[in-house]
């Protein structure tokens, strides 16, 4: 069988970004690096006119919207497993 990235696999350790106490510590303002810090990098980016998305593993997950600037404007957390 083979294992699927984002899907938890019985006795499997969470992922780093699959932590919902990560991601509590998640606050609007926080850099890339910081996010990046504290959840590991993003299973897939994003760019646009507006900023930067992550998404953790990817768009079933969470999310990470960035500013222009390089600072969080909004986030949403994994669905619960």
């Amino acid at each position: 069988m083979t294992a699927v990235p984002h899907e938890a696999q019985p006795g499997a350790p969470t992922p780093v970004w699959g932590s919902p106490d990560k991601w509590a510590r998640i606050k609007q303002g926080m850099g890339w690096s910081q996010v990046r810090d504290l959840l590991g990098s993003a299973g897939k980016k994003t760019t646009g006119v507006f900023g930067d998305v992550w998404y953790y593993p990817d768009e079933s997950g969470g999310r990470i919207v960035f500013d222009r600037d390089g600072r969080v404007s909004e986030f949403n957390t994994p669905p619960a497993r």
